[in-house]
């Protein structure tokens, strides 16, 4: 089951957890790939949807 979850709230809930896997769809993946590159538990983001621009060519997130 697949339940929605704030990330800041779902990091702290789950500490341990390094993995972010975004199920979102394409006009909120991009913001939500970010909050979750702004937890300093995750280290890796596997985005599954359809649309998302490469943030390296668009400057959106530097960081």
């Amino acid at each position: 089951m697949i339940l929605p979850f704030k990330i800041e709230v779902a990091c702290a809930m789950h500490p341990t957890n390094d993995v972010f896997i975004n199920f979102a769809s394409f006009r909120s993946a991009t913001a939500s790939s970010i909050a979750a590159l702004k937890q300093p538990t995750i280290r890796v983001i596997a985005i599954i949807a359809e649309g998302v621009p490469d943030l390296s060519k668009t400057g959106a997130y530097e960081g």
